[in-house]
């Protein structure tokens, strides 16, 4: 595997920028045309959860000390048939926000640390949509309670409260509520934020974040169950097990999936992975931009015998033919984008690459990262 390590103007979770993200992108396209405000349009918001978990039966330096969860998606759902993907789901209407910013009737003014303040975190619905959404597909619950422990709860009365949120969302705070217990939405960190491209029939803003659970595999294993509607099976893979799953065929992955693991392939650690994470600030919202290859470009595939294989790249932000404005700085010579190879008649994708590099001399070689 050759990974390709971003240079700093290449790395797009480390810009810091002093407002939102996606405020400052809304601004870029204020100065382009109006077409370009298509981006914008009909896009639900949606969250991720990247939930990371210690693995301690590690026999060699060369193995991750880490793994992390993945669901794979049902086959009677609109969007990510049969995909693997990190547990996660669309933000109700308002997540019932008010309640939760409210001083007097929020569990989230029970947790006591110091340096978070609901009122100020411009993230926070989407952070309470990724820990609901989280407990709802696999019953993993992500709270602690009024002194700060964790409560344990029985099987039965667990399942009973992911039917009740299945059903109305809104339950989750009234729960949370009557068991004196508040969301560790402060222990969420924004990893990174995907928007549909543009001419997709349903599009969404996804913001993921990753989260980290003291709790070892062994133990979580037992507990952690699929809901059997949206998701019905649940797998903890190393980055580079599911990669691996990937180039055999064995997982669908798609290309937000692909490029996360990708990332945290590159920290062998938990203590490598944070490291990493403390030196990052806000997020490069990315838009791909799908392409289809010409004749020049094939030869940045890998040899496909399958006649029946459509080729394309997606353009990302910093790329030099990049077209949508964006905080992230385009030059000649930039690359950053993914090739792809699927099958046209069922349209699953089954190799991707990513090529990320600055612009370089002419005796110097372009990195690709390829599982």
């Amino acid at each position: 595997m050759l990974r390709a390590i971003a240079n700093s103007s290449l790395n797009f979770r480390c810009s810091a920028l002093s407002r939102s993200v996606l405020t400052q992108l809304k601004c870029a396209y204020q100065t382009s045309t109006m077409s370009s405000h298509k981006v914008f349009e009909n896009l639900r918001s949606s969250a991720s959860l990247i939930v990371i978990a210690p693995n301690r039966c590690v026999s060699n330096a060369e193995e991750y000390d880490y793994k992390v969860l993945m669901l794979r998606r049902s086959s009677n759902i609109s969007s990510f048939v049969n995909a693997h993907v990190f547990p996660g789901g669309n933000v109700d209407a308002t997540e019932k926000l008010a309640e939760w910013l409210e001083p007097t009737k929020s569990p989230l003014y029970q947790q006591t640390a110091l340096d978070y303040n609901p009122a100020q975190d411009e993230l926070l619905k989407f952070k309470l949509c990724a820990i609901r959404e989280t407990f709802e597909e696999c019953g993993l619950l992500l709270t602690k309670a009024q002194n700060d422990q964790h409560k344990a709860f029985g099987a039965e009365e667990l399942q009973s409260w992911r039917n009740l949120i299945y059903r109305d969302a809104d339950k989750f705070i009234e729960i949370c509520r009557e068991h004196q217990m508040y969301p560790t939405v402060e222990q969420l960190t924004h990893f990174s934020n995907w928007i549909t491209p543009i001419n997709y029939p349903k599009r969404y803003d996804t913001h993921f974040f990753l989260t980290f659970l003291n709790v070892d595999l062994n133990e979580l294993e037992s507990t952690i169950i699929a809901d059997g509607q949206e998701s019905v099976h649940t797998v903890w893979y190393t980055p580079s097990q599911a990669l691996r799953a990937f180039e055999k065929g064995e997982i669908t992955l798609f290309p937000p999936q692909w490029y996360t693991l990708n990332e945290l392939s590159q920290s062998k650690t938990i203590s490598e992975l944070r490291g990493y994470l403390s030196k990052c600030d806000k997020i490069v919202p990315f838009v791909p931009q799908f392409q289809k290859a010409n004749s020049e470009e094939i030869h940045n595939f890998p040899t496909i015998e399958n006649t029946d294989t459509v080729k394309l790249f997606s353009m990302l932000p910093g790329d030099e033919s990049y077209s949508l404005p964006s905080v992230a700085v385009s030059k000649p010579g930039n690359r950053h984008r993914l090739w792809i190879c699927k099958d046209k008649n069922t349209q699953r994708m089954f190799s991707i690459q990513l090529e990320k590099s600055e612009a370089k001399t002419s005796n110097e070689t372009k990195v690709f990262s390829k599982m």
